[in-house]
């Protein structure tokens, strides 16, 4: 019975721990699997809002998928794989990427194409 007793308290002890530190502490660096998780889904979010549909059949979809990507860059949420869980997991403390989300959406094909270009020599430590 004492050894139930002990892993009870250990376990409460252990969740008093990740509740006061979260579940990635300052402390400590994430795991390099979910970096690179965090890495890919915004690579992929970012991949949606730039998009343009190859064939015109799709272009419907892809404005959707535009719009859903658009929408996740300015949530407020922090569920494991929202753009603030995504920030919080690679280190990012700024709004750059949400403030040229919106200068692209708001910019003309030119303008929208030189800002690709400029985002091509981007690099993201990992």
């Amino acid at each position: 019975m004492n050894t139930n007793l002990n892993t009870v308290k250990g376990d409460a002890i252990l969740w008093l721990r990740l509740s006061s530190e979260g579940l990635y502490p300052a402390s400590r660096k994430p795991d390099p699997a979910v970096r690179n998780l965090a890495l890919a889904i915004l690579l992929r979010a970012l991949r949606d809002v730039v998009a343009s549909p190859k064939n015109t059949c799709f272009s419907e979809e892809f404005a959707r998928w535009r719009e859903d990507a658009v929408d996740w860059f300015f949530a407020n949420s922090d569920y494991p794989g929202s753009y603030n869980w995504v920030r919080d997991i690679l280190g990012i403390r700024s709004n750059q990427l949400q403030n040229w989300v919106r200068v692209y959406q708001r910019s003309s094909p030119t303008g929208r194409k030189e800002m690709l270009k400029r985002l091509r020599h981007v690099h993201m430590p990992h």
